[in-house]
């Protein structure tokens, strides 16, 4: 038993001892598959974590998620530094959320603000439980804030900007989700890139930019710069206007425009102006609004137009902008100026109007059609010597022009216009031309633009200085510078009229020519003192089937059956010419001719008139020897006596006589026979002269014969016969009673 004690006290020590070693062993089994203890924090944080996570609802609406790949808690300041941090701030309905990812960002819990220093990168709009439609809105900065509790955003820094349809940038810029505004802050600028692959970008600059989601709209100012393509639009304060992100319209104040084009040159301008834009991007409208102002120039044209209000309509095949149409409402001006190095240089031509339209050709770089929608007025200013300035008023005018911008054609109604001609060195200014008509035609050269032909119609008026005119229809033709009235015309000055079917007038020269029913009268002239045959002191009146007149009116010509008169005196024949200068009157042609006998001196007034009539293919009278020659076989009536010979000189009395007869000389075949008191009494000779004074006849020439009905016939070499007194001379000695004298039964 004393030995059995100690041995079992040895197996006792020994299962403790191998019991202690097995648990000794499995200790530090245990502790080297436990973790590594966890190193002290540094002494400024207060706590740090792994795959970090916060967020914060409303009603079991998420508000705000927060995630971190690394999460640390900072003492002083109080903060939380996330790393590799992705921010996430819900819409109100928690179907988007607006995203915010950044490598190191410090989010401050208690105040619900996230920092970071480097780059951060917003994406906004994510839709929630489905994949994106489309290009997001995605922001790229560094130094920015954002709040959480607010979801605005903002950083002092450069921002970059890329959404659906185009990309930006600025310095400095903030967002407010709630209002959905993007504020790019300065020196911002965007590009909008459009629809389709065809689309023409465009860059809008700024000084400051705010683009408001909810309104689709994007807010510049104070300044704002466009550029898409070659045009390049400058102004003040501009909004522009998107539909689902495509660029629709843009508002622009105090906008200057310019447009470089390959073959010309457009600038715009307007106190306010409106952009309106395709779904491409490409421009579809233009309004300008106060003090619009288009000049568009190419190598022959400078064409300015100006107005209260300026629209332009474009075509925009395969995404180009090509203007269609134009209209300027209020105060409209449209000037279109030759360049200085076009070949030809044609008139400038200014339009003015409250309505105006401009019809382009097709492919948009020439003008088709100018119209004004009411009453409008047009100047053509000359550019070289020899073109007139030209003024027009009237309704609805319309200009129609060819290749290169050249006009065409151009009409009107209700037109009155103006014509000042160019006068040579050293001479005076020309007289103006005014005419109205209800109706205008004009054409023009397409080689130079120079005026052609002008047609006015309806109630014609003319004037010129003293000269007037009218007819149904006036045909101006300008190369030859005349003028041609139609239908009823009259042409009158103080110097007298004409009227016609038509009437032709040469404005150089002042001559006229006049045809079909022609009627003139030509006004005394009192500087002149009356010739033998024309009296200075009365109207001269005339009809024919046509007339010309020649150097004002001192040469004129009236031909098929012509009628002159003055008074009771009369000329007709179908050809008569009074040149006023030589002082000469012509007929030719079945001439009849009527003169009332002045009365002798010292006769008494109211005494019984004469006439004399004389018919012969021709007639010359000249004012000089106071002589009217008729040849070709005449006739002449005076009082009882008739002349027939083959010529007839009719010499009328000298000074203020008038057309009183003084003498007749008649030649070949000469036959004068007197019916008086029931008797006839012939006298024959080759040669015959008549004194009108005392009525004295001398025959001579040939074989000189006079017959007497009632006493019989007297032979003689040359006898003079008396008729007013009943005696006859023959050789120039008086005849014994039985032989020569001629008794009264």
């Amino acid at each position: 038993m004393r030995f059995t004690r100690p041995l079992l006290l040895l197996a006792i020590a020994v299962i403790v001892a191998a019991t202690g070693a097995t648990y000794y062993f499995a200790r530090l089994r245990e502790q080297a598959k436990a973790p590594p203890k966890p190193r002290p924090l540094p002494e400024h944080l207060s706590a740090a974590a792994a795959d970090w996570s916060w967020s914060h609802t409303v009603e079991g609406r998420p508000v705000v998620e927060v995630r971190a790949r690394n999460f640390r808690q900072v003492k002083e300041p109080s903060s939380f530094e996330l790393l590799q941090v992705e921010l996430r701030v819900f819409d109100k309905d928690g179907a988007r959320f607006d995203q915010v990812r950044s490598a190191k960002a410090q989010f401050d819990i208690a105040r619900g603000v996230l920092y970071s220093e480097g780059d951060v990168q917003i994406t906004m709009g994510v839709p929630a439980d489905q994949a994106p439609l489309g290009r997001l809105v995605f922001i790229r900065t560094s130094g920015a804030t954002f709040e959480s509790r607010t979801g605005k955003a903002y950083t002092g820094r450069s921002a970059f900007f890329t959404f659906d349809q185009g990309e930006g940038k600025s310095l400095g810029a903030a967002y407010d989700p709630a209002f959905r505004e993007l504020h790019m802050k300065s020196q911002a600028e965007i590009t909008w890139r459009g629809q389709g692959v065809r689309a023409t970008p465009m860059k809008v600059e700024a000084g400051e930019l705010m683009y408001k989601e909810r309104d689709s709209a994007v807010l510049l100012w104070p300044w704002s710069r466009l550029t898409r393509d070659s045009l390049v639009l400058e102004g003040g304060k501009s909004i522009v206007w998107l539909d689902n992100g495509a660029l629709r319209r843009v508002e622009t104040e105090n906008a200057r425009g310019l447009d470089k084009l390959p073959d010309r040159q457009i600038e715009y301008a307007a106190s306010r102006l409106y952009l309106h834009f395709t779904p491409a991007g490409a421009i579809e409208k233009i309004e300008a609004v106060q003090n619009a102002r288009l000049v568009s120039a190419d190598q022959t044209t400078r064409t300015t137009v100006t107005g209260n209000r300026l629209e332009l309509e474009f075509d925009a095949p395969a995404g180009e902008s090509l203007l269609r149409k134009a209209r300027v409402i209020g105060r409209g001006v449209v000037e279109g100026k030759p360049q200085p190095s076009a070949r030809l240089s044609p008139e400038t031509r200014v339009l003015r109007s409250e309505s105006i339209e401009l019809i382009m050709r097709a492919g948009g770089r020439e003008v088709e059609t100018v119209l004004t929608h009411a009453p409008g007025a047009v100047e053509f200013l000359p550019n070289r010597p020899g073109q007139r300035r030209r003024s027009m008023d009237g309704e609805r005018l319309v200009f129609t022009y060819g290749p290169e911008n050249r006009i065409r054609s151009f009409r009107a109604s209700k037109v009155s216009t103006r014509t000042e001609g160019s006068a040579p060195p050293g001479k005076p200014e020309a007289a103006a031309v005014l005419t109205w008509s209800r109706e205008l035609h004009a054409d023009f050269d397409p080689k130079s633009g120079d005026l052609l032909l002008m047609v006015q119609s309806g109630d014609f008026r003319y004037e010129e200085a003293s000269r007037r005119g009218r007819a149904g229809r006036a045909v101006f033709d300008t190369p030859h510078n005349r003028i041609t009235l139609e239908g009823a015309a009259r042409l009158w000055d103080p110097s007298g009229s004409v009227d016609a079917d038509q009437i032709v007038l040469d404005q150089a020269t002042g001559d006229v020519l006049a045809h079909g029913k022609v009627s003139s009268t030509r006004e005394p002239d009192s500087r002149k003192s009356d010739s033998g045959l024309l009296s200075a002191g009365r109207p001269l009146q005339a009809k024919a089937d046509h007339m010309l007149a020649l150097d004002s009116n001192n040469l004129l010509r009236y031909e098929g059956s012509a009628v002159l008169w003055q008074g009771a005196n009369r000329i007709r024949g179908d050809w008569i010419e009074i040149d006023r200068k030589a002082r000469r009157l012509v007929a030719r042609g079945n001439v009849k001719s009527q003169f009332v006998e002045d009365a002798a001196p010292g006769v008494a007034a109211g005494s019984e008139q004469r006439y004399t009539l004389i018919d012969a293919p021709e007639m010359v009278y000249t004012d000089a020897d106071r002589t009217a020659h008729y040849r070709g076989g005449v006739t002449l009536l005076r009082g009882g006596i008739t002349v027939k010979a083959r010529e007839l000189n009719a010499v009328l009395a000298a000074g203020d006589a008038g057309s009183r007869l003084e003498k007749l000389l008649a030649d070949g075949g000469v036959e004068i026979v007197e019916h008086a008191a029931g008797r006839v009494r012939k006298g024959t000779s080759e040669h015959a002269e008549y004194y009108a004074g005392d009525q004295r006849i001398v025959l001579s020439g040939g074989e000189p014969a006079f017959t007497d009905g009632a006493r019989g016939a007297t032979r003689g070499r040359q006898l003079t016969w008396f008729a007013g007194e009943d005696r006859l001379l023959v050789e120039g000695a008086e005849a014994r009673p039985a032989v020569t004298r001629i008794q009264r039964k």
